[in-house]
């Protein structure tokens, strides 16, 4: 990842918290179905995949991200939350029902972009 944040490491900074926002966000719908269906072992999207709500909070985190991430020219950021943003698209139009591996590449992606914002965030150090 090329960082050419040293003029303004202040929105470098201002990016990383709108980021680690909008990944509570979207680990909180996740979070929030995990909880309410334990007794059924599988993730809440799959319970649940006419939620909404649910994913358009889910794909309106990762589009943020893209789109906060492509202006600045943080392209693996912005290619990670674009393959999520893309795979969630048919779901909110209801052509697909989210599976429990995709619930699970959901949370994976989310890891990743936490990844990637501890690396920037060791940067501005």
């Amino acid at each position: 990842m090329d960082v050419h944040f040293k003029s303004d490491p202040g929105l470098l900074a201002d990016f990383i918290l709108q980021a680690r926002g909008h990944l509570a966000l979207a680990r909180g719908h996740l979070a929030r179905g995990r909880m309410a269906n334990v007794a059924v072992r599988s993730g809440w999207l799959e319970c649940t995949p006419s939620n909404t709500a649910a994913l358009y909070g889910i794909w309106r985190s990762f589009y943020s991200i893209k789109c906060l991430a492509s202006f600045l020219s943080l392209t693996s950021l912005a290619e990670v939350a674009y393959e999520i943003e893309t795979s969630l698209l048919p779901a909110r139009t209801g052509d697909l029902t989210i599976s429990a591996e995709q619930a699970q590449a959901i949370s994976e992606a989310s890891n990743s972009l936490e990844y990637h914002l501890n690396t920037l965030t060791t940067k501005l150090v």
